[in-house]
């Protein structure tokens, strides 16, 4: 999952500016969820 979760950062972070990543994106966590 933190693969995942890693690759996913790095895609966002190379499409938006560095200001907006570090605001809205940086600070989210993955979680996994037993789908209830």
């Amino acid at each position: 999952m933190s693969d995942f979760w890693g690759d996913t950062l790095n895609q966002i972070r190379s499409e938006l500016p560095e200001q907006q990543f570090t605001t809205w994106i940086k600070p989210l966590q993955a979680e996994i969820s037993n789908g209830s």
